[in-house]
């Protein structure tokens, strides 16, 4: 929730007649939408707790799971295996970070990739950029790769030649103009886009590989993001706004996404 007073809401303003609502009903807007997201990509699903402040009682609060934990479900395989919520790959041993099955090359059920800043030859490249393509829904046969900043200059310090840039251009295209890196390779075409979410420190050399068709975004019914006006108590001088969302992620077929951490380079 944000919220502003009474006098803060009828002052005058001389940079701005509507005055200082609407900047705050924006800000508070990207940051609910970011806030999304980011549990789309990293949320743990999970169901806790907690007290309600108006009446006391306990409630349940409930978190979805972002991509990077199905990803994980996907790797541990089956219930039988620690942790395990499905059973995606039958009675396969898992491939996690805390198994000695790591190797991508090796097992090719690997859909995290933790390089640990390490650089791959341009050969290593191609077998894990092939890896999610084993299961594709597009019938063009493409991904979509979110990465951060230093994720993409790194493919394009190697791949120069490989690469075209692609950007719509013209009046019927007004305000939504942007620029999409593509790759085409073998196993098809994958669009290299920065996430601005990305440019941290954490996930600057690192990617999502996404296909767009086996991820759905479920709202409960009445319930996708809008905008609740005058939650404020009735005696209340303020007023008092907040952006509410109360949706899932559905993710059909884990194994045609993946994660590459902390890309240190691509070598000849």
């Amino acid at each position: 929730p944000f919220e502003m007073t009474r006098t803060a809401l009828k002052a005058p303003l001389t940079y701005d007649k509507s005055g200082a609502y609407k900047d705050m009903l924006k800000e508070s807007g990207i940051n609910h939408l970011a806030g999304i997201e980011e549990a789309m990509f990293f949320g743990d699903r999970r169901s806790t707790t907690a007290e309600d402040p108006d009446t006391g009682e306990t409630v349940s609060r409930r978190h979805m799971g972002g991509l990077l934990w199905f990803l994980k479900q996907w790797e541990i395989g089956t219930t039988a295996n620690t942790g395990g919520q499905f059973d995606y790959r039958g009675t396969t041993s898992a491939v996690t970070d805390l198994t000695a099955q790591t190797d991508y090359v090796a097992y090719r059920d690997k859909r995290i990739i933790r390089l640990a800043g390490a650089s791959v030859t341009l050969d290593q490249f191609d077998l894990i950029e092939a890896l999610p393509f084993q299961k594709t829904n597009s019938t063009e046969w493409c991904k979509l790769c979110l990465a951060g900043a230093g994720y993409i200059s790194k493919v394009n310090a190697r791949l120069k030649k490989d690469v075209q840039v692609t950007q719509m251009r013209g009046e019927q295209y007004a305000g939504w103009d942007f620029k999409v890196t593509q790759r085409t390779g073998l196993q098809g075409d994958i669009y290299y886009k920065n996430h601005p979410l990305f440019n941290t420190d954490e996930m600057y050399n690192s990617a999502f590989y996404i296909d767009l068709g086996y991820l759905k975004y479920r709202p409960l019914d009445d319930s996708d993001t809008d905008i609740q006006q005058l939650i404020q108590a009735n005696d209340a001088d303020k007023r008092k706004d907040q952006w509410l969302t109360e949706c899932g992620l559905e993710i059909v077929n884990p194994e045609a996404h993946m994660f590459v951490d902390n890309l240190g380079g691509i070598s000849l």
